[in-house]
């Protein structure tokens, strides 16, 4: 299954109602049904370690950050370096067919993750876009 198609099918099984068009979810990289929110590995994976799978991960609680083991370098290149999840105004309902209720039960909200450092704007990133990249490949260390 392609991302899009294994969204669709989770929406539809994890509310028992709602059969979302997974031409709807192209663009997806996480879904929030009922009380879960189901996230696409490539969101929460380092790019140097990406697999070829497009694998989902069932978020039950919010997981700690783990370090690295200290390399001895002692290089902080990151250290004013912060992103930032925010929603957009862009909400969109999506019909998923007849429902008793006047609002629609099923919508796209669009997220923005933006890199600042110290607290200035830097850029907006496209991670769905960055991590279809063919410039994003791993390079050998020798």
């Amino acid at each position: 299954l392609s991302l899009p198609e294994a969204f669709s099918c989770i929406a539809l099984l994890d509310s028992r109602r709602h059969d979302v068009p997974f031409d709807k979810l192209h663009h997806a990289i996480a879904i929030s049904s009922t009380d879960s929110l189901y996230v696409s590995t490539s969101l929460l994976s380092d790019p140097w370690n990406q697999q070829e799978s497009q694998d989902i991960v069932k978020i039950t609680e919010w997981p700690q950050t783990t370090y690295e083991v200290f390399d001895g370098c002692l290089d902080d290149r990151f250290g004013s370096t912060s992103l930032h999840l925010r929603f957009t105004d862009d909400v969109s309902g999506i019909d998923v067919g007849p429902s008793l209720c006047k609002d629609s039960m099923v919508y796209l909200v669009e997220a923005l993750i933006s890199l600042h450092d110290h607290k200035y704007w830097v850029a907006d990133l496209d991670v769905n876009k960055s991590l279809q990249r063919a410039s994003l490949r791993r390079v050998r260390s020798y």
